[in-house]
């Protein structure tokens, strides 16, 4: 399953949770509200666990979930409404209403195409905050219930708090793993472009267009190194025997054998085509006899290709760095070598 199927699943399972959560709070609220006998109360409760059970069925058909989301929204407020007009603003009804505030906030941030999502949020916060302004104005009251003691208000209000509290922190925690999931995969896209950029997708070796920075590492660095430039002997000829997909493999395999021999001790590049570049951090000798090395597992390496054995080797060229002033004219003595040897019977490395 793809990353947005994956999200829109995780978004409708946490969606339902929430809504299951609504619907037994408003279970418990009718019973409560059948008990001191408001019928305004249980039976606008009873309408809002109509609502809930039909959430619940049809969270995972809808596609657009945030439009969906503007129903509870309002019966949370309404039923906000109701209650400080008939009880009195003291028993935390009215934060259920601010308690939306950060959900409305959220709710567009699930359809990531939505252009006004912040406009629309800050619309439903404002028309929120008036509706619960206006509601505990109007009562006048903290405690209109004759039924109902100050003790009984504290403790409703407390109730009231408690939930109001568990439900942003739920959406805050959700909201926050959501921002880190998308942090997390535009993280990795952009390693991928990091690596399209500067590395050759086929042998994973670096690009040409990487290795200028390289260059001015190594000639920084006051140390000794190698410049060798490698070429596969009688390449062209192996993609028109074989087909280019037998020219790729043999490039794959061949760049990685290079690399485990060169390992932390250089750098290695795809300088085109079937060219490697190779910057080895090493003395003339113990450099020379590494690319002489390499030259020999790569004539002794096979590759099964459709049932075919395919062999190939190699010639480099081999330059020190104190033969040249700058890496421009190292590169262009390592090619002229390498030419040399391929002049003189190629699968050798010429200093």
């Amino acid at each position: 399953m793809s990353d947005k199927g994956n999200g829109k699943k995780a978004n409708m399972n946490f969606f339902r949770l929430m809504v299951v959560l609504s619907l037994v709070i408003h279970m418990a609220l009718c019973v409560f509200f059948v008990l001191l006998d408001l019928s305004v109360l249980y039976t606008f409760n009873i309408a809002s666990i109509i609502i809930y059970i039909i959430l619940i069925c049809v969270l995972g058909r809808i596609k657009h979930i945030e439009r969906w989301l503007v129903l509870p929204f309002l019966e949370v407020l309404i039923h906000a409404l109701l209650c400080n007009l008939y009880l009195g603003w003291g028993y935390g009804f009215s934060l259920y209403g601010l308690m939306l505030i950060p959900v409305t906030y959220y709710i567009p941030f699930i359809d990531k195409k939505s252009k006004n999502d912040v406009l629309a949020s800050t619309c439903l916060g404002i028309l929120d905050l008036v509706v619960i302004v206006y509601s505990c104005l109007k009562t006048g009251e903290m405690n209109k219930s004759v039924v109902l003691t100050d003790v009984h208000m504290t403790w409703i209000f407390a109730i009231n708090l408690s939930l109001c509290v568990i439900f942003v922190m739920a959406y805050s925690a959700y909201f926050v793993i959501e921002m880190k999931k998308a942090t997390n995969i535009l993280e990795e896209r952009n390693e991928e472009l990091d690596f399209m950029v500067h590395y050759d997708a086929l042998t994973n070796l670096r690009n040409r267009h990487n290795m200028q920075d390289v260059f001015d590492q190594f000639e920084n660095s006051g140390k000794k190194f190698c410049v060798v430039l490698g070429d596969l002997d009688g390449f062209k000829e192996k993609n028109d025997s074989y087909g280019h997909s037998c020219g790729d493999e043999l490039l794959v395999n061949l760049s990685y054998l290079i690399r485990q021999a060169v390992r932390n001790r250089g750098e290695i590049c795809r300088w085109g085509g079937d060219e490697i570049l190779m910057l080895l951090k090493m003395d003339e000798n113990t450099g020379y006899q590494l690319v002489e090395d390499i030259r020999q597992e790569i004539k002794k390496f096979v590759l099964e290709y459709e049932g075919k054995e395919v062999r190939i080797t190699a010639t480099f060229g081999f330059v020190f760095c104190d033969e040249a002033a700058s890496m421009k004219e190292r590169i262009t003595l390592a090619d002229s070598r390498l030419y040399e040897g391929k002049r003189n019977g190629k699968n050798r490395v010429v200093r």
